[in-house]
């Protein structure tokens, strides 16, 4: 796969590989129960991807050979599993511990069968890090045949490592300081049916981003030049679905989600492209709340941000990268985006998502009652009138549904008073209030950075 510059960095290091004197290897030979002469080894470096891949891989499939036992030293790091309880797309898996093999050396098997080794050890003297005292590790993959054996094993960990299924979906978060894609998380994806939203709404982006991945898209955007991916931005209330439509297509399409952090400190203009250059295929890159990152004369909002509006830009218009990515930018506010960020080739097709209308609250009523369809009328009504002119968005929505979750289709319908009456964020706000508080809000997090920078 070539897109994985793990891979390539090491097959481009391939005139390193056999070294002649000891004081060249990366290892000390005479420790190894094989003869180091004879084999091909690549050096995997602490930060890359595969080397986290690889570890976790050593502490359930190591095996016992030639005096050899299996793996008994462990390690673990944090990761994400399936979380159904959290609607959030960022942090929607909870955290779990994946076990990773300690130091040591360690045999395994190749594709074929064959007898590999790994030894991942600590290099030189420990040194001073922001975190403390570090010691540099790397780990050191041996086989006695063609380095394209070692090659072709590590592809077919990344790609099992990064398989997105109908039920779940990988994210993916960029890493800036180390420059690559770190998988973060292994989410349950929600169904499409899940997603209550106008039915005109859903069909619509459904039936573009199928159009766009069939053969003959591909193809036509090849004939004529066209970088190969697709943008689309949604836009609107808070709460009206834009998360939970990007997990329900993620799972849909079986693509995975590379997060973008525009306002990661070590993310940069040139980080940034390496971040596109460097896209999985088959996944849905997302900037979330993109207003917050530039003001409408494209200065940065945020203080210690390196990356400039035409970094962005460049990024948006497909530059190092056409293997059919999906594009998605989320605000609340669109109103406040440059009309640059968004005019027609960076941005195909916008969405909005409005407060929930009667044919949502109504679909709502029957997912949660399939039972009693024939009161859902009953129940848009009571929405309605407690409202008056306010509104209501889906999340708030699905929340009287949640605290119904035990009572009866009569019961919920006699609790939305209550239940409205305690949601004091359903009191009506302007648009021009609402703009007014998200401008405070953004002066408060601007003091705050000023404050922690010194």
């Amino acid at each position: 796969m070539s897109d994985h510059t793990d891979i390539q960095s090491f097959e481009n290091a391939l005139p390193c590989l056999r070294a002649n004197k000891y004081s060249r290897y990366p290892f000390d030979p005479t420790s190894l129960p094989f003869d180091v002469s004879s084999s091909t080894y690549v050096e995997i470096s602490k930060g890359s991807n595969v080397y986290d891949i690889l570890l976790t891989h050593l502490a359930s499939k190591s095996i016992e050979i030639d005096g050899l036992s299996k793996a008994k030293s462990f390690s673990n790091m944090t990761f994400s599993s399936p979380d159904d309880e959290d609607d959030d797309l960022s942090s929607c898996c909870k955290k779990d511990i994946k076990n990773t093999v300690g130091l040591g050396l360690f045999a395994f098997s190749d594709l074929q069968g064959e007898v590999m080794y790994a030894l991942h050890q600590t290099i030189g003297d420990p040194i001073g890090s922001n975190c403390g005292i570090d010691f540099y590790h790397n780990l050191v993959v041996f086989t006695q045949k063609d380095v394209s054996v070692i090659s072709n094993f590590l592809k077919y960990l990344i790609e099992q490592a990064e398989a997105t299924s109908g039920l779940s979906y990988k994210i993916f978060k960029w890493h800036s300081r180390h420059e690559y894609w770190r998988m973060s998380g292994d989410c349950l994806a929600r169904t499409m049916d899940s997603v209550i939203l106008p039915e005109a709404v859903k069909s619509k982006i459904l039936n573009d981003i199928s159009r766009f991945l069939l053969p003959e898209t591909k193809t036509f955007y090849f004939r004529h030049g066209i970088p190969y991916r697709r943008s689309f931005l949604f836009y609107g209330a808070p709460g009206a679905g834009k998360s939970s439509l990007i997990q329900a297509i993620a799972g849909h399409f079986k693509r995975s989600i590379s997060f973008l952090q525009l306002t990661d400190k070590d993310m940069s203009d040139t980080s940034l492209l390496t971040a596109i250059q460097q896209l999985k295929k088959g996944t849905i890159v997302v900037l979330e709340d993109i207003d917050s990152c530039f003001s409408k004369d494209r200065n940065n909002k945020i203080q210690h941000s390196k990356v400039t509006f035409s970094g962005l830009l460049n990024a948006l218009d497909g530059v190092g990268s056409s293997h059919g990515q999906i594009f998605i930018l989320t605000t609340n506010l669109r109103d406040q985006l440059d009309p640059a960020l968004i005019r027609c080739g960076r941005v195909d097709v916008q969405i909005e998502f409005t407060h929930a209308v009667e044919e949502q609250i109504i679909k709502m009523w029957g997912a949660f009652y399939p039972e009693a369809t024939h009161l859902a009328a009953d129940f848009t009504a009571a929405i309605t009138k407690k409202l008056g002119e306010a509104k209501i968005n889906t999340a708030s929505l699905h929340h009287i549904f949640v605290l119904n979750m035990h009572s009866t289709p009569e019961e919920a319908i006699a609790s939305v008073d209550k239940i409205i009456d305690d949601l004091d964020f359903l009191n009506k706000v302007t648009a021009e209030e609402a703009a007014e508080r998200a401008k405070e809000a953004e002066e408060v997090k601007k003091t705050e950075n000023k404050e922690e920078e010194e």
